[in-house]
Protein backbone atom coordinates (compact mmCIF):
# COMPACT_ATOMS: atom_id res chain seq x y z
CA UNK A 1 0.00 0.00 0.00
CA UNK A 2 1.26 3.48 -0.87
CA UNK A 3 -0.15 6.75 1.00
CA UNK A 4 0.21 10.22 -0.80
CA UNK A 5 -1.04 13.25 0.52
CA UNK A 6 -1.36 15.35 -2.41
CA UNK A 7 -4.28 14.63 -4.46
CA UNK A 8 -3.05 16.04 -7.87
CA UNK A 9 0.39 13.63 -6.92
CA UNK A 10 -1.83 10.71 -5.84
CA UNK A 11 -3.59 10.22 -8.96
CA UNK A 12 -0.41 10.59 -11.13
CA UNK A 13 1.14 7.88 -8.86
CA UNK A 14 -2.28 5.40 -9.12
CA UNK A 15 -2.28 5.86 -13.02
CA UNK A 16 1.53 5.53 -13.18
CA UNK A 17 1.20 2.52 -11.12
CA UNK A 18 -1.78 0.96 -12.87
CA UNK A 19 0.20 -1.70 -14.32
CA UNK A 20 0.32 -3.25 -10.98
CA UNK A 21 -2.29 -5.15 -9.50
CA UNK A 22 -0.45 -5.61 -6.15
CA UNK A 23 -0.05 -1.62 -5.37
CA UNK A 24 -2.88 0.08 -3.57
CA UNK A 25 -2.10 3.65 -4.11
CA UNK A 26 -4.55 5.60 -1.40
CA UNK A 27 -4.71 9.87 -0.76
CA UNK A 28 -4.50 10.50 2.69
CA UNK A 29 -1.74 11.20 5.79
CA UNK A 30 0.60 8.66 5.99
CA UNK A 31 0.59 9.78 9.77
CA UNK A 32 -2.78 8.81 10.75
CA UNK A 33 -4.24 6.28 7.77
CA UNK A 34 -4.52 2.89 9.39
CA UNK A 35 -3.24 -0.20 7.45
CA UNK A 36 -2.00 -3.75 7.63
CA UNK A 37 0.78 -4.97 9.46
CA UNK A 38 3.66 -4.27 7.56
CA UNK A 39 7.64 -5.44 7.32
CA UNK A 40 8.33 -2.52 5.52
CA UNK A 41 7.43 1.09 6.10
CA UNK A 42 8.91 3.74 3.60
CA UNK A 43 8.55 7.15 4.29
CA UNK A 44 9.64 9.94 2.36
CA UNK A 45 8.76 12.95 3.70
CA UNK A 46 11.08 14.62 6.84
CA UNK A 47 9.50 13.67 10.38
CA UNK A 48 10.68 14.51 13.38
CA UNK A 49 9.73 11.66 15.16
CA UNK A 50 8.15 8.42 13.81
CA UNK A 51 4.21 8.50 13.50
CA UNK A 52 2.60 6.19 16.21
CA UNK A 53 0.61 4.84 13.43
CA UNK A 54 3.95 3.40 11.59
CA UNK A 55 5.38 2.52 14.96
CA UNK A 56 1.97 0.17 16.01
CA UNK A 57 2.02 -1.15 12.25
CA UNK A 58 5.45 -2.11 11.62
CA UNK A 59 5.95 -6.25 11.92
CA UNK A 60 7.98 -8.20 14.24
CA UNK A 61 11.63 -7.83 12.94
CA UNK A 62 10.33 -5.09 10.20
CA UNK A 63 12.07 -1.82 9.02
CA UNK A 64 10.95 1.59 9.19
CA UNK A 65 12.75 4.05 7.06
CA UNK A 66 12.70 7.82 7.72
CA UNK A 67 14.46 11.12 7.28
CA UNK A 68 14.77 12.85 10.11
CA UNK A 69 15.10 16.68 9.86
CA UNK A 70 16.03 17.59 14.02
CA UNK A 71 19.44 18.76 14.22
CA UNK A 72 19.30 19.18 17.76
CA UNK A 73 19.13 14.72 17.59
CA UNK A 74 22.33 13.01 17.50
CA UNK A 75 22.26 11.88 14.52
CA UNK A 76 19.56 13.87 12.71
CA UNK A 77 19.29 12.80 8.76
CA UNK A 78 20.57 9.55 8.89
CA UNK A 79 18.56 6.63 7.60
CA UNK A 80 17.29 5.09 11.11
CA UNK A 81 15.69 1.65 11.87
CA UNK A 82 12.96 0.41 14.24
CA UNK A 83 13.67 -2.68 16.47
CA UNK A 84 10.80 -4.40 18.00
CA UNK A 85 12.88 -5.99 20.94
CA UNK A 86 14.91 -5.60 23.79
CA UNK A 87 17.94 -3.30 23.07
CA UNK A 88 20.62 -1.85 25.79
CA UNK A 89 19.40 2.10 26.73
CA UNK A 90 22.77 2.87 25.11
CA UNK A 91 21.29 1.66 21.36
CA UNK A 92 17.92 3.49 21.38
CA UNK A 93 17.33 7.18 21.08
CA UNK A 94 13.88 6.67 21.88
CA UNK A 95 11.95 4.21 24.04
CA UNK A 96 8.76 3.29 24.45
CA UNK A 97 6.95 -0.02 25.97
CA UNK A 98 8.44 -2.89 23.07
CA UNK A 99 9.67 -0.41 21.09
CA UNK A 100 13.53 0.68 20.29
CA UNK A 101 14.39 3.22 18.29
CA UNK A 102 18.34 2.73 17.52
CA UNK A 103 20.66 2.99 14.55
CA UNK A 104 22.35 0.67 12.54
Amino acid sequence: MAIELDGELADRARRNLAAWSNIELVQGDGTTARFDKADVIYVSAGTTRPADTWLDQLAEGGRLVLPLTVAEQRRAGEVTRLYRSTLPDDRCWMRTPNRCLAYR
